[in-house]
C-alpha cells in the first residue's frame, strides 16, 4: 500500500512539474515577443492527427535566416492555404507564435531574410 502511495505522489508531482514548465514557458514567450519581435512567413502548415480532446493542433514551419525552426497551435487555420505570418523573438527564434494573418504572393517575395520589423500591412 505505501509504494502505490509513492507512485501515485511521484506521478502526480511529474504532472504538476510538467504543466508548470508549460505554464511558465508559455509566459516567458508572451513577455520576450511583447519585448521585441519580428514576423516572417510559414513554409508549411500541417495538421496533426492525434490531438487529445478532439481539438485540432498544427504545426507550423517557418525559416529565419535560413535555419528553419518549428512551432504548435491549437488556433483554426487552413492548413491548405499554409502561408500565415508569424511573430518571433529574434534572439531565439523558437519563441514564436501564428497569426491569423495571411500572407500574400507579394508578401513572400519581399520576405528579408530576418523577416520584417512590422507586419507589412500595417505600414
Amino acid at each position: 500500500m505505501k509504494s502505490i502511495r509513492i507512485i501515485f505522489f511521484f506521478i502526480l508531482l511529474v504532472g504538476l512539474t510538467a504543466a508548470a514548465y508549460y505554464l511558465v514557458n508559455k509566459v516567458n514567450t508572451k513577455n520576450k515577443l511583447a519585448e521585441e519581435h519580428r514576423y516572417t512567413i510559414t513554409k508549411s502548415i500541417r495538421r496533426l492527427t492525434n490531438s487529445r480532446g478532439g481539438g485540432k493542433n498544427y504545426e507550423y514551419l517557418f525559416e529565419v535566416k535560413g535555419k528553419q525552426y518549428y512551432g504548435r497551435t491549437s488556433i483554426m487555420l487552413d492548413a491548405e492555404m499554409g502561408r500565415y505570418f508569424i511573430e518571433y523573438y529574434p534572439s531565439d527564434p523558437e519563441k514564436s507564435t501564428i497569426t491569423r494573418i495571411a500572407a500574400d504572393s507579394e508578401d513572400i517575395s519581399d520576405l528579408p531574410p530576418d523577416g520584417y520589423p512590422e507586419l507589412p500591412h500595417q505600414k
